[in-house]
């Protein structure tokens, strides 16, 4: 039987300047189903990410599509949104082999 694979089409990716927890808003796609999801990674796998989303959209600069926001606690609140990129599919597996990803849903 081979397993079904489920692929997440970024949306945005938010983090906060002194935390290594980075929350990527997405849909994720497995087979016939689809649904809304918030994914906590690591700066590591946003790393990756990055790494992919880059080589999958060469003109892609990351950093052109950082907002920041300066927070109450004198961090700062990193948001991009993704919707402008052409390519943004993640195959969940290539991403995270090794880790299981914390997926928040209500």
């Amino acid at each position: 039987m081979k397993a079904i694979q489920k692929t997440l089409q970024v949306n945005a990716i938010i983090f906060e300047s002194n935390d290594t927890d980075v929350l990527v808003k997405g849909t994720v796609f497995m087979g016939h189903m689809a649904y809304n999801t918030d994914v906590l990674i690591s700066s590591t796998m946003l790393n990756r990410l990055i790494s992919q989303l880059q080589k999958d959209n060469e003109s892609l600069e990351f950093n052109d599509l950082l907002m920041r926001e300066k927070m109450d606690d004198q961090q700062w609140l990193y948001t991009a949104k993704l919707d402008a990129v052409e390519h943004r599919m993640i195959d969940l597996s290539a991403l995270a082999p090794a880790q299981s990803l914390r997926q928040i849903r209500a």
